[in-house]
């Protein structure tokens, strides 16, 4: 299996276990057994390879896409930030250096409409739409529904460009945060974000 950022076919087998579970999300033990006994079936291997030319490390067997579909739609779960259920440090780090870094940038230009693709309940979008920016999300899981409660625009599928295209509806900012790192083909996320992006837009990546 060639190295899906840099086609390299020069790779290893770094970790392998059998029976590994897809569903490792946050959840109860009782709870995530239940899960993996009634509704996710187990993987057979979980192998981890790494590239000996760019030493990026990623998956050697690869779930289907209807089970990637079921994971993120239906039993993706993670505490909400935007009803205070934890401290997202994470998303507050983010923010700051948006801040410090980028919002002068984007204020200069014009830069005004954000499409956050993987935001969860939109806690990031929902800051950044007290900046007065324009914030739209997607994202498959129960999150969006927690973003909608607190007035965040949050589609809630798969991200698909075509969505956005065939509505003519365009981003001067794509913000994905932690989200490149679950897709099979990283270079065709990155071109379906640039499909939605303006001309003069940008694209920023957090991993």
């Amino acid at each position: 299996m060639n190295c899906p950022i840099c086609s390299n076919q020069s790779t290893s087998t770094l970790i392998e276990y059998n029976d590994f579970p897809y569903f490792t999300v946050p959840q109860s033990k009782e709870r995530k057994n239940e899960l993996i006994k009634n509704k996710i079936k187990k993987m057979d291997l979980l192998k981890v390879k790494i590239c000996f030319n760019c030493y990026h490390c990623f998956l050697g067997t690869l779930p289907d896409d209807r089970t990637l579909s079921e994971l993120y739609s239906d039993y993706s779960s993670y505490p909400s930030p935007l009803k205070g259920h934890f401290i997202p440090e994470r998303d507050i780090n983010f923010l700051d250096n948006f801040s410090k870094n980028i919002e002068e940038y984007c204020k200069k230009r014009n830069l005004n409409s954000i499409l956050e693709v993987g935001c969860y309940d939109g806690y990031v979008l929902y800051h950044l739409k007290k900046k007065d920016f324009q914030v739209m999300g997607c994202d498959p899981s129960a999150g969006a529904e927690i973003g909608k409660e607190f007035g965040i625009d949050i589609k809630r599928k798969l991200f698909n460009p075509d969505d956005f295209i065939r509505q003519n509806i365009f981003f001067d900012i794509v913000i994905s945060r932690h989200f490149i790192e679950h897709v099979i083909d990283p270079k065709e996320l990155i071109s379906n974000f640039k499909r939605v992006l303006k001309s003069d837009g940008i694209l920023i990546i957090e991993t």
